[in-house]
């Protein structure tokens, strides 16, 4: 298991990183099946906190690109009180989604989204990985029966 800090491999999840973590945690050692099921329970749920607290992270900034909306409308709107017109709500979506603000937060929700639905595959194939292992185990056992 990783001796990384869960916010560092969070900050870190590109698509190699994603695929030298899957073949790390899918691989079975059959040899060694009771070390597999012994250390399958922790492997995923440090998994599964990890993409919780990618979860908070999303949270948050969504959050985040919700307070700018709302921030950025309510001074487009008081902006817009001393001119002849009012602006229309879609005047002032189209202000807030035009600010490089808005674009950068937003490419921050997509990034992190991302990372969120890898770590939501990998906790998945976690799960995968037990169904296996258990009929690993149950087909070793039966085998033992066979030949004792």
């Amino acid at each position: 298991m990783p001796k990384l800090d869960i916010n560092q491999i969070i900050n870190e999840l590109d698509m190699d990183t994603y695929n030298e973590i899957c073949q790390s945690i899918t691989k079975i050692d059959r040899s060694n099946m009771d070390m597999e099921l012994s250390r399958h329970a922790s492997h995923y749920s440090y998994y599964s906190a990890m993409q919780d607290l990618c979860k908070k992270h999303l949270d948050d900034k969504n959050l985040e690109l919700t307070m700018y909306m709302a921030q950025t409308r309510k001074e487009r709107t008081e902006e817009g009180r001393s001119l002849a017109k009012k602006p229309t709500a879609k005047d002032l979506d189209d202000y807030v989604l035009s600010q490089p603000e808005y674009g950068r937060i937003g490419r921050e929700v997509n990034e992190l989204t991302l990372k969120y639905n890898m770590l939501k595959s990998l906790v998945q194939s976690l799960g995968q990985k037990k169904d296996l292992l258990v009929q690993l185990s149950a087909n070793m056992r039966a085998e033992k029966n066979i030949y004792s």
